[in-house]
């Protein structure tokens, strides 16, 4: 199967390197550590600049693309990181996550949720994420595309401002 973000990859860092990882990751560290959660699921980690950071903070940090050559980028940023890297489309997380390992977060940054087209696809990936989290545990995602998720469905999330 062809990358598609075998171009993208190459230009990723170059374009959002500038983007401040740091703030973010020092935002997920105070909600981490309020919630009680070591091991975190990066989705669409990309080449990896917030799993890295989690991992250097000593979280149990899962990165999962559809890309492989994001995830070859990623491997190369930082190989002292005790990231799992693994290859998986967003809408199929459950199928490629043993059924036994559970996490106690899901983080979804940056460009990633966009990605999810339909309302089909959010709920897809939605229930995936349901089945690899702990129970009640902490999902954090932007979505810039938010409009397009039914309010329906957004209505029987839970949410915890």
């Amino acid at each position: 199967m062809e990358d598609e973000f075998n171009l993208e990859a190459k230009f990723y860092d170059k374009i959002w390197g500038k983007y401040d990882y740091d703030a973010d990751v020092k935002f997920l560290d105070v909600l981490f550590k309020e919630h009680d959660c070591r091991s975190i699921i990066d989705v669409g980690c990309g080449t990896g600049n917030h799993a890295i950071r989690l991992s250097r903070l000593g979280y149990e940090v899962t990165g999962a693309d559809i890309s492989p050559t994001m995830l070859k980028i990623a491997k190369e940023q930082d190989k002292e990181a005790k990231i799992r890297f693994i290859q998986a489309d967003m809408k199929e997380l459950e199928r490629v996550i043993p059924k036994s390992q559970k996490f106690d977060a899901a983080i979804c940054l940056g460009q990633t949720f966009y990605h999810l087209i339909t309302n089909k696809d959010v709920q897809t990936f939605l229930n995936g994420l349901h089945k690899i989290l702990k129970r009640n545990q902490l999902f954090i995602f932007n979505a810039r595309n938010a409009r397009k998720i039914s309010e329906d469905y957004l209505n029987k999330l839970l949410l915890d401002p």
